[in-house]
């Protein structure tokens, strides 16, 4: 297998798995946590970890998606999964601490039968993102991990169980790999219970030693957002502590509010401790409250507030408890509406026990308005150089009333500054950086909304410029002053300017009296590479290839702080060897004339490390490291688009390409999302337009074809389907003289419909019986491709189809879009993608059991399942009845033709294989045979044969013509009489692929033209 065929494999594999959703939370030390696709961490702040804690139950991973986020963004939520088998639901939440530097998982396992289900729950995952992370302090009911190998270092602490708690985890490391398991964890019958547990980043060991001691203390801020009822299984909350001269048992002695009270208090040493929170001061009063009165009771603090509300004198029965409602304040407010006419009782406390200072009580009659909603602000200035003096201007507006405070946060360290009257605030960076600046809304009725941006300030053009071939000798002493990465390392700074993108620097920094160490720095301080030892010696040298222009600096120090002495510093360019002629192909991949897209297919012994873009249009060069990029012209006429590429090794090589431009308006981009794409009828629709013009001032039309005769000219449309079938919404986008459209498949079903018998060979499993892509044969102008696949049902109704990827928490949900006459279910998807998106390039290893490779997976109601391409051979008896398949219309639509026929799929019938070595009985005994599939589409010619092929071996079927399609594909097949005991039981999850021992199966017409599969093709394939 060739190296540049590994690459285009890589790539595509990296392309379907599509970008990684993900929602970012920091907690009180604003260290980020990314929270992905099944409740994963995937990457966090400083990269500290990638695939942290997954969760296996009874040895089924967890598949959940985000399907809540807290608008304070503190707490996301993730789907149910049922657990196949015993029908426990299990559900994941990841809440991040306000006021710590700590973040929490939770594991919540419901039991809605009527017996205890009794499980085992795993979490694992990698100890960290790069491979020398490793494990510092490893105890019985907690680890920390870190990884010191880069400018900043990274530990993380990960706690899963209480010390002295009868439920404990289990830890092993392997490693890179955590895995904490909890043993046969009982769920009572109709009850749920949680595990809990948490991880903490900092950037320096002691300090996650710290909040290791803090959670073995146990603090009240452990269980924040918690549900007072939720029975926790690993962790048991501590009791309020009382103290010894504490002689209130009740709430009694609290004083009654009024409504519209504003009363102020302060929460001091000598106070009556919380019912609630241990060893924490509180206050109480008393409110009287008619049934289905709504009340708002809002709490304002320095300190971290929180409020309880109970229904009885003696604090047992807590209706509401809240620290700031929704919004991520320091304030506590409670919206409750009274169960019954009654006195309430408040106690007003702090979120952490240390916290004491004043606060104002207030008590609203109904619930609060809803807050503004904060939209992007605007900021003067480009390129700022510090000190920068900045403009920010904000445009938002309180639909209910008015916006009567912003206070904008800059993130260096000043002060808040808030403005009652203004929306327009200045303010002055002195130091380079990336800042996140934050603003906070308050509108009359004291709603608040967030928003934050990020403003790059550079550093001024000062320090000694250190120049090609040159030579410094310096000396580091007290004078320098210290690095500005590195605390008491004295340090000398230097500028290197007349960059000139993808020539790779050499800086050498030799010295007779320390250890040298060499950092290099971008415009905003942002360290880009490091260097300290060159290979082992005490002198540093550093490598690095710009991508950019700009200038760099270099800090010039030792490893050792407050280290003072004698070196000399020296850059040059790395050493130039002798050109090679690069064959540099470009390719227009738009018919549009005004839209080129053009793409550099260099040797994968090349590797350009920047490519210069040079479009003739007398607009700016583009310089990136990647071969594939878009233009748009905006003007007629001939150009020549010229392009530099340059390796690592500074050899270049220029390719140009001439370009005949004309005055075609280009059009605009349709786009649309719908929700749901699947379900009952009568079945209602929501559309949500993301079309976009192809220029600011054109404005678009739109005309929507919902697949039942309906039109609609609605910019975001909603409708009713009222008979079941797949309808292809198409929606049109005019602008003034050009159109686009767009298409997504809605399906429709109907329970009531007459059920298909399904024939062929039927197990109590569903089997996915083969798969592949439509088209197989892909255009570089295309933007999509469906995944499809044919499902047998088993004894139960299939209730999803998934693609997944191996190895990863990656996957699309499929649909059903038609039942073939014999019962068989066809479930597609359809994946898009940006024009141009893949490099020419052929792939064949799509399909697989290894990771990173893809698999389509059938989960029944009953939670069993199988996966394609996995041939399954072991105890797969025949059902002794006929199921029904579920009649969702035919396949009608034809497909994407091409000027070459397509193999567009290939699989087994069945794919589940019976093998029986005891069979008592005739209807028990082991298959015979199994049958090869595969869907042919046709391109110009007719087609003369489709062969199943092994790559390197003998074997050689000719396959035949079974049926055609209702679409106008065609089904080829051939049985195998397999010779007895030839096949052990097992699984074969490799069959169809390009190694020499793996399977294809190849189509050739009368043209000579041919295709095989499982071979995904990019290149020129334009529709027919």
């Amino acid at each position: 297998m060739s190296k540049s065929f590994l690459i285009l494999n890589a790539l595509l594999l990296c392309v379907f798995s599509g970008q990684s959703f993900s929602l970012p939370l920091f907690d009180s030390e604003n260290f980020l946590y990314d929270v992905g696709e099944n409740g994963a961490l995937m990457r966090g702040k400083l990269n500290a970890y990638l695939g942290l804690y997954y969760l296996r139950v009874n040895g089924v991973n967890y598949i959940g998606d985000i399907d809540h986020l807290s608008p304070d963004g503190r707490e996301v939520r993730s789907a149910p999964f049922i657990e196949q088998g015993s029908g426990l639901e299990v559900k994941r939440h990841f809440y991040v601490s306000k006021t710590q530097n700590f973040a929490r998982f939770s594991e919540i396992l419901h039991n809605p039968t009527d017996i205890p289900i009794t499980v085992d729950v795993e979490i694992y995952g990698k100890l960290g993102a790069k491979s020398h992370t490793t494990a510092l302090v490893d105890q019985e009911h907690f680890l920390i991990t870190g990884d010191v190998s880069g400018i900043i270092p990274v530990f993380l602490l990960h706690y899963h169980s209480q010390v002295n708690h009868p439920v404990t985890a289990t830890h092993t490391l392997n490693n890179n790999q955590l895995s904490w398991v909890y043993s046969e964890i009982t769920i009572p019958a109709q009850s749920e219970a949680r595990l809990i547990y948490f991880v903490a980043q900092t950037t320096d060991v002691n300090v996650a030693k710290q909040v290791a001691t803090n959670i073995y203390i146990n603090p009240t801020a452990l269980y924040e957002n918690i549900d007072e009822s939720a029975q926790l299984l690993n962790f048991e909350p501590q009791q309020p502590i009382s103290r010894e001269d504490e002689e209130v048992s009740d709430l009694s002695h609290a004083p009654f509010l009024k409504l519209g009270e504003l009363r102020r208090g302060t929460l001091e040493e000598k106070d009556f401790w919380s019912f609630k929170r241990m060893a924490t001061p509180a206050d109480a009063y008393a409110l009287n409250l008619k049934a289905d009165e709504t009340v708002t009771i809002r709490m304002s603090a320095r300190f971290n507030a929180y409020l309880y509300l109970f229904q009885d004198m003696k604090a047992e029965t807590v209706v509401a408890a809240n620290d700031d409602r929704e919004f991520k304040t320091t304030h506590a407010e409670i919206v409750f509406t009274a169960i019954e006419d009654g006195t309430y009782y408040i106690e007003a406390t702090a979120h952490n026990r240390r916290e004491r200072g004043e606060y104002t009580l207030e008590i609203i009659s109904g619930a609060v308005n809803e807050p503004p909603t904060a939209y992007p602000f605007d900021f003067t200035g480009k390129n700022l150089i510090s000190p920068a003096t900045v403009t920010l201007t904000d445009f938002n507006t309180d639909k209910e009333g008015d916006i009567v405070e912003r206070c904008w946060h800059f993130d260096d360290g000043s002060d808040v500054t808030c403005d009652i009257n203004n929306n327009t605030v200045t303010h002055t960076y002195t130091e380079a950086g990336q800042y996140n600046v934050g603003l906070t809304l308050r509108d009359n009725d004291g709603a608040y909304s967030y928003h934050n941006e990020q403003i790059s300030i550079a550093s001024p053009p000062e320090g000694i410029v250190l120049r090609l071939s040159n030579i410094v000798s310096k000396e580091l002493m007290p004078s320098d002053g210290y690095s500005q990465i590195r605390f008491y390392a004295f340090a000398d700074r230097y500028r290197i300017s007349s960059i000139t993108a993808g020539q790779e620097l050499v800086i050498d920094m030799i010295s007779d009296d320390f250890d040298s160490y060499l950092y290099l720095t971008d415009r905003f301080n942002q360290p880009l590479a490091q260097d300290n030892n060159s290979g082992g010696s005490t002198h540093a040298r550093l490598r690095y290839t710009p991508l950019h222009d700009d200038d760099l600096w270099i800090e010039a120090t030792s490893v050792k702080d407050n280290t003072q002495g004698k070196y000399h510093l020296s850059m040059k360019l790395a050493e130039n060897e002798v050109p090679v002629e690069i064959p540099i192909a470009f390719s227009p991949a738009l018919n549009n004339p005004l839209q080129y897209q053009f793409i550099a297919r260099l040797p994968n012994s090349f590797k350009a490390t920047s490519l210069h873009w040079d479009f003739g249009d007398k607009t700016e060069t583009v310089k990136t490291n990647k071969s594939i990029l878009s233009h748009t012209y905006t003007q007629r006429g001939e150009m020549t688009v010229t392009v530099t590429a340059i390796n690592d090794k500074n050899q270049r090589f220029t390719g140009s390409q001439r370009v005949i431009v004309n005055n075609k308006i280009t059009a605009p981009k349709a786009s649309f999302t719908a929700k749901p794409l699947f379900g009952e009828k009568p079945l209602r629709v929501f559309f949500t337009n993301d079309s976009v013009p192809n220029s600011q001032d054109d404005a678009l039309n739109y005309v929507w074809h919902f697949g039942d005769g309906n039109l609609s000219s609605d910019t975001n449309p909603a409708h009713s389907f009222t008979k079941a079938g797949t309808y292809y919404i198409t929606l049109e986008v005019f602008s003034r003289q050009e159109r686009a459209s767009y298409t997504v498949p809605v399906t429709v079903i109907d329970h009531d419909d007459t059920a298909l018998p399904i024939t062929g060979k039927v197990r109590e499993l569903p089997q996915v019986l083969m798969a592949g892509f439509d088209p197989i044969l892909i255009d570089l102008l295309d933007t999509h491709v469906k995944i499809f696949a044919l499902v047998r049902a088993g004894k139960t109704p299939v209730k999803t189809v998934r693609f997944i990827k191996n190895g990863s928490d990656f996957e699309y949900l499929m649909q059903q879009v038609a039942t073939l006459a014999n019962g068989e279910q066809y479930y597609e998807t359809v994946f898009n993608f940006e024009q141009g998106t893949f490099p020419i390039g052929t792939l064949g290893t799509l399909f697989g059991e290894k990771k990173g490779q893809f698999r389509i997976q059938a989960i029944d109601q009953a939670g069993q399942f199988h996966a394609f391409p996995n041939l399954e051979i072991g105890n797969n008896p025949p059902l002794n009845f006929v199921p029904q398949s579920l009649n969702i219309g035919s396949l009608h639509q034809k497909g994407i033709h091409r000027r070459q026929p397509q193999v567009l799929a290939a699989g087994f019938d069945p794919i589940l294989v019976h093998k029986n070595d005891d069979a008592p009985v005739l209807v028990n005994a082991s298959d015979a045979e199994f049958m090869i599939k595969a869907i042919v589409r046709e391109g110009l010619f007719p087609i003369q044969s489709v062969t199943l092929k092994q790559n390197k071996g003998t074997l050689n079927f000719p396959m035949h013509l079974q049926e055609t399609l209702p679409n106008g594909d065609e089904l080829y097949v051939v049985n195998y009489p397999y010779p007895s005991e030839s096949f052990k039981k097992g699984t074969l999850g490799h069959l169809f692929g390009i190694e020499p021992t793996q399977f294809t199966v190849t189509v050739e017409d009368f043209a000579q033209e041919t295709h095989r599969f499982p071979e995904v093709v990019i290149g020129d394939f334009p529709q027919r």
